[in-house]
């Protein structure tokens, strides 16, 4: 990153029930958003990819994460696209103003400060049927 580029990531609160950050919690209709032992074996490099995307706060970071990892590792696996999918959704919600973001079934509620956001009378929907297709129109809704 270029000095004086770096700001701090945005807080927003996410719960999306498609998806955990948790390995052990995948099943059941929720697909897991990871970086997986076996694409970086290495602890301490797992860790420090963890810490590059939890701080990003722009789309250009998270990007520079993705490739670094593919010219390291190789191709993402899934997990890994999902947890870059993920922090995208995040950093969209931090820039759009939004507090707090969750998912239920396919009910989107989305917060900026107390105030819910609604499309006219009723909440948005997700309409994908993977969850990386959910999280690209969460992206998507939220630019």
């Amino acid at each position: 990153m270029k000095k004086g580029g770096w700001r701090p990531p945005p807080t927003v609160q996410m719960r999306l029930d498609f998806l955990t950050l948790r390995a052990a919690e995948v099943g059941d209709g929720v697909a897991g958003a990871y970086v997986p032992a076996g694409y970086i074996p290495e602890v301490r490099e797992r860790i420090e990819a963890y810490r590059l995307v939890a701080e990003a706060g722009k789309f250009e970071e998270l990007a520079e994460v993705g490739r670094v990892w593919r010219d390291r590792y190789g191709p993402w696996p899934v997990e890994a696209g999902l947890l870059l999918g993920f922090h995208r959704v995040r950093v969209a919600a931090g820039l759009a103003g939004v507090t707090r973001l969750e998912t239920e079934g396919e009910k989107i509620r989305a917060w900026k400060g107390l105030e819910l956001e609604m499309v006219g009378t009723k909440l948005p929907r997700l309409t994908g049927e993977t969850a990386i297709d959910k999280l690209q129109e969460l992206e998507g809704w939220l630019r």
